[in-house]
């Protein structure tokens, strides 16, 4: 046992108690760039960078990221002058690689600890490593063009993006036969391609700060997730509470439910039927009749920012949007479970079968939970798409003489209000929510009584002096 290892408390035979851990990294890195504009019209910018990380293998430390632009401002050639007394155009393009070390310190190691035996102080194994861990790297292309319309009042910007990111570091499984559940790895690729749009507008222009000056930024964005490529193909679950399972798996968005698949609710029994995979029902499925839910991730998303002036007064609006996400509301296997949990139960099970004949999608109250109602299910997948009223902020800049006297400069005071409003269908709290936390980075839009947003409201003043 070497004299460094020795310093650790919890390596004495007899321990009483203890609290202390040490972690160390180093990051070595060389950057070189260089742009090349030509009468402003042509735009040349290209860069290289190498990093050494001492997170990964021995033999796999560094990583060579390049990078390259280019623009082309359209408008400025001859040809385009007719277009030049409207408009302004500027094409671009880029690709460029980055490399991404998230993991632990000591992830690519074999790690020891002290343990315990007999009441003799010894060594464990914790962590099985992997000399071969190497740099995750994501290779972007993005092609865009902005526009300038109206003598600047209209403004557009638009991309193309494809990102695919590959030698994913992911926490592998291993057979359990080994003493360890999973080890850090590069496995699988991911691929992220989509179109950005932006918008700003200037509706009306005060002059000279007087009149009503109106102004409006809009943003969206679609972006299509897909897993491309996994460690032997194999997919991959990860379970929250033993209940809701999310998947990797080739072809499907990252993070995507995989539940047993809700029919409808047996009219004469009142108890909850499942699809199962050869398209019969069944009220007792098996894992073998899991199947993809639908996605977490957006289909789109965005916001859309209003800033009025008038005078010394300003007010401002934020809206933000997402649409087309799913939810898992975990909370319904507690709260519509038919009785079997002493939570507080949902109005939706005012709609529970009651008779024989019952038509409705909620299965009967049982205590013993034999009605299928606990179990996770499409049955709480439910549309995660909402509309946010996300902030309105009135404020007032006092005068000069005003602010003078309290020896301050720009002085402004203001009443602001947070998460205001959200329109959803969603029947939790909030639809935005991820209870799971990061769980592998895979598992999102579960939501387990998480807290919902409080709504807020602020008085100030900022000013400097």
């Amino acid at each position: 046992m070497s004299a460094g290892f020795t310093t650790y408390v919890r390596n004495a035979a007899n321990i009483t108690n203890w609290d202390g851990s040490t972690s160390d990294n180093n990051l070595v890195s060389l950057f070189a760039r260089a742009n090349y504009s030509l009468r402003d019209r042509y735009i040349l910018s290209a860069s290289i960078r190498s990093d050494g990380s001492s997170r990964f293998g021995s033999a796999n430390r560094y990583g060579l990221f390049p990078a390259i632009s280019a623009g082309w401002v359209v408008t400025d050639e001859s040809f385009a002058s007719a277009l030049a007394r409207h408009a302004t155009l500027k094409l671009r393009g880029s690709f460029g690689v980055t490399g991404n070390q998230g993991i632990g310190d000591f992830a690519s190691l074999s790690l020891a600890a002290g343990s315990l035996y007999s009441g003799v102080p010894g060594v464990a194994v914790t962590q099985l490593g992997n000399p071969n861990l190497r740099w995750e790297t994501t290779h972007e292309t993005d092609i865009g063009a902005d526009i300038g319309l109206l003598g600047g009042r209209l403004a557009l910007i638009g991309d193309w993006y494809n990102r695919l990111t590959s030698d994913l570091l992911v926490q592998r499984p291993v057979p359990t036969t080994s003493g360890f559940g999973s080890i850090w790895d590069n496995i699988g690729g991911i691929q992220n391609k989509g179109l950005d749009l932006g918008v700003k507008t200037i509706n009306l222009e005060s002059a000279s700060g007087r009149g009503l000056g109106w102004t409006t930024e809009a943003n969206i964005t679609w972006n299509k997730n897909k897993v491309t490529d996994l460690y032997g193909g194999q997919q991959q679950t990860y379970t929250v509470s033993s209940r809701v399972t999310s998947v990797v798996a080739v072809g499907q968005p990252i993070g995507e439910f995989y539940l047993y698949q809700f029919s409808r609710v047996d009219p004469a029994t009142g108890n909850a039927l499942f699809s199962k995979k050869d398209g019969k029902e069944t009220s007792a499925p098996t894992s073998a009749d899991l199947g993809f839910s639908g996605s977490p991730q957006p289909k789109y998303y965005g916001g859309i920012t209003n800033t009025f002036t008038y005078g010394a007064f300003d007010l401002h609006g934020f809206v933000n949007f997402s649409q087309g996400g799913k939810v898992f509301n975990m909370m319904r296997i507690f709260m519509d479970d038919g009785g079997y949990s002493y939570d507080n139960k949902s109005t939706i099970i005012l709609n529970r079968w009651q008779k024989p004949g019952d038509v409705t999608d909620v299965p009967r109250m049982s205590y013993d939970g034999t009605s299928g109602a606990r179990l996770a299910s499409t049955r709480m997948v439910e549309d995660g798409s909402f509309v946010r009223l996300g902030d309105v902020t009135l404020g007032f800049k006092l005068p000069a003489a005003v602010a003078a006297k309290a020896n301050m400069d720009n002085a402004r005071v203001f009443f602001s209000g947070r998460n205001l409003k959200t329109w959803t269908k969603y029947t939790g709290y909030n639809p935005d929510v991820n209870s799971a936390g990061a769980i592998a980075n895979v598992v999102m839009g579960v939501d387990y009584y998480a807290y919902p947003l409080a709504r807020s409201f602020t008085f100030g003043i900022s000013a400097g002096w």
